[in-house]
């Protein structure tokens, strides 16, 4: 296969992603092409026991990131293999857009390179788009909690594939927490915005913050219930000073 740091690679894959969406009578956001794009490298990764792209993946909110993989995005709606459609944010005073394949892509060009892949490789990362192409809650939990490399990541790290072998098991399924009342789950939507934004990674583009990554905090806690609060929390303590 190509190199995939040339747009003769890069552009046709994620013309290949967008088209497998599209083919499912939807479009792809920008942070659902880069979490497909981290599951290709975790993928080829388990099957050849390196990633491909041999980008810096790294832990950033709700999962893997890398500039690389929106460096490529932008390129391949530049060179063609990707269009875009704008949509306005319920959140933020911006545009954001969603991706479906370019015109330099045809049904041909999908099946020769998705046969080009090792077949672990396609099979899993067509099931993957299957799966979660209009679910963008299922594949940032997915990615987030269900994945080698982020097993023992902490914020900011570089992420490895060293250890990661092909799974022979199915996908696990991703635990649905239960519900909060309206006036928490303002409460936390409100808490994890104000985070996320504060602690933006450098060079993490303002972009990933769309819609689909607020829906996410939206959705997390489900339908209201009158009383009680249930979920998972991380939290961290400092020890008091004895002065």
């Amino acid at each position: 296969m190509p190199s995939p740091n040339k747009p003769e690679y890069t552009g046709p894959l994620l013309s290949v992603l967008a088209y497998l969406a599209s083919s499912r009578g939807s479009r792809l956001t920008k942070i659902r092409l880069v979490k497909f794009l981290y599951l290709f490298d975790l993928f080829w990764a388990q099957s050849q026991k390196r990633t491909f792209t041999n980008w810096p993946w790294a832990f950033v909110h709700y999962g893997p990131y890398c500039r690389e993989s929106t460096n490529a995005i932008d390129l391949a709606e530049k060179t063609g293999y990707l269009v875009a459609e704008a949509y306005e944010s319920r959140y933020r005073d911006e545009d954001f857009r969603l991706y479906g394949p370019g015109s330099r892509i045809t049904e041909a060009d999908v099946d020769r390179l998705l046969n080009d892949m090792p077949i672990y490789v396609s099979s899993r990362l067509q099931g993957a788009v299957k799966r979660w192409y209009d679910d963008t809650y299922g594949l940032l939990d997915y990615v987030y909690f269900h994945t080698g490399p982020m097993a023992n990541a902490h914020p900011e790290e570089t992420l490895s594939f060293a250890n990661e072998e092909m799974l022979n098991m199915e996908e696990l399924r991703p635990v649905k927490m239960l519900a909060l009342t309206n006036n928490k789950k303002r409460t936390l939507q409100e808490a994890i915005k104000k985070i996320a934004i504060a602690n933006q990674a450098p060079g993490q583009p303002s972009e990933i913050f769309d819609q689909e990554y607020f829906d996410f905090i939206s959705n997390i806690a489900g339908a209201e219930t009158e009383t009680g609060i249930s979920g998972v929390a991380k939290l961290s303590f400092e020890r008091s000073s004895d002065d």
